[in-house]
């Protein structure tokens, strides 16, 4: 029997190994070599390229994430020291993120620079607070003065005409407390917003604001913003007075309760329109010291600026106001209590006026930084949404485009 050849197929020669490949990689594309041992030049790609291509694709660009949300790759801000970073890619150099300000913002920002600058803002405030202080017991010694005796309406009586005069000596005890209170507080307010601008402005881009870097800021102006505080402060007061007093002018003529309270109904719109003045001339302080405008066009600088966001600037002034009143409250509620113990013994007396000076001084001093800024904010908040200031912001602060 002769052998015959297997039908099963030659086993396959096992292929040569090839030579070890390096892997090339650079920010995007990833190339395999294979070097060619006897001559030492690296081999063709596994994959060919057509010719007349490039090799490598163009980087393409990545979605921007918050940085360490953990979706993606994140992003790293850029490392510019001393700065800090809101929100995904929102530059902080000072007190508020560069971009339009929320509530929160604009009150935070003000109590951090109270904060960092309290020393600059006290003098200036407390400088203030004399001031008018001053004109108070001015005032005070005259005649006229803002802790009138308030005759409150009995509810109990049944006699119209009896409950009619009651309400007219309440609006006699008002006038004087009106008279002055509104001027104060007028005038308080745009001189505070003028004086205490150069300070936010400093706060916002990150820049010290000791007494020798905001006084040469502070001096010129000193002036300037007397004179607008006064211009306003006379303005809405003459305003006031112009609704107020066909009702004085009736009373001192010894006309009827009725027709006294009748004309003094007339004071219910005049206080409207005191009050949205009032509101719609916040920016003037800040536009006349940060915009170096002169007082006639800071005061149309203002009017511009509020116009189309009235209702949202008075809502976020007043309740503002209403925040730091209460803290300012807390703060000074011993002496509160001591002076209506003072008050209520002898309020004519030398300790009770003193003693009433000093917790008016004190509760401005407190209070004047906080709404100062706040209204410096404000004014930094409609400039970003309307003329686009936080990009003016960041290249003032060295923000890296």
């Amino acid at each position: 029997m002769t052998d015959t050849p297997s039908s099963r197929p030659a086993e396959p020669t096992a292929p040569t190994p090839a030579a070890p490949r390096s892997t090339v990689t650079d920010s995007e594309t990833t190339i395999s070599t294979t070097d060619d041992e006897t001559t030492g030049t690296p081999a063709l790609s596994e994959r060919s390229v057509p010719r007349g291509r490039a090799t490598q694709r163009a980087p393409q660009q990545q979605p921007q994430r918050p940085f360490g949300t953990g979706q993606g790759p994140d992003i790293p801000a850029a490392p510019v020291h001393g700065w800090e970073w809101s929100g995904s890619w929102i530059p902080k150099p000072g007190v508020i993120p560069l971009r339009p300000l929320a509530f929160g913002d604009l009150l935070g920002a003000s109590f951090a620079v109270f904060r960092r600058h309290w020393r600059v803002l006290l003098l200036l405030s407390g400088a203030i607070a004399l001031f008018t202080q001053a004109v108070v017991s001015t005032a005070s010694r005259l005649g006229v003065s803002d802790t009138a005796t308030v005759t409150i309406p009995s509810t109990s009586t049944t006699n119209t005409a009896l409950l009619l005069h009651q309400e007219v000596q309440l609006l006699r005890s008002l006038l004087p407390i009106l008279g002055i209170t509104l001027p104060v507080t007028i005038f308080t307010a745009v001189l505070g917003g003028a004086l205490i601008a150069p300070v936010v402005s400093r706060a916002i881009l990150g820049k010290g604001s000791a007494r020798a870097e905001v006084w040469p800021e502070v001096r010129p102006q000193i002036l300037r913003a007397l004179g607008l505080a006064a211009i306003v402060t006379a303005a809405l007061s003459a305003v006031a007075a112009i609704f107020l007093a066909p009702a004085i002018t009736a009373d001192l003529a010894g006309a009827s309760d009725s027709v006294v309270f009748c004309l003094a109904l007339l004071g219910i719109p005049g206080g409207l329109i005191v009050l949205r003045l009032y509101i719609a001339l916040n920016f003037a302080g800040p536009a006349l010291v940060l915009e170096r405008q002169t007082l006639r066009a800071s005061v149309n600088r203002s009017l511009r600026l509020v116009r189309g966001a009235w209702w949202r600037i008075f809502a976020l002034t007043l309740l503002v106001t209403i925040l730091v009143d209460i803290v300012a409250g807390l703060l000074l509620s011993p002496t509160v209590i001591a002076n209506l113990v003072s008050s209520s013994s002898d309020s004519t007396s030398t300790a009770g006026l003193i003693l009433t000076g000093v917790v008016s001084a004190l509760s401005s001093t407190l209070t004047i930084p906080i709404t100062s800024a706040f209204s410096v904010l404000l004014y930094v908040d409609q400039r970003i949404r309307r003329e686009a200031l936080d990009l003016e912001l960041a290249a003032a602060a060295g923000v890296p485009q």
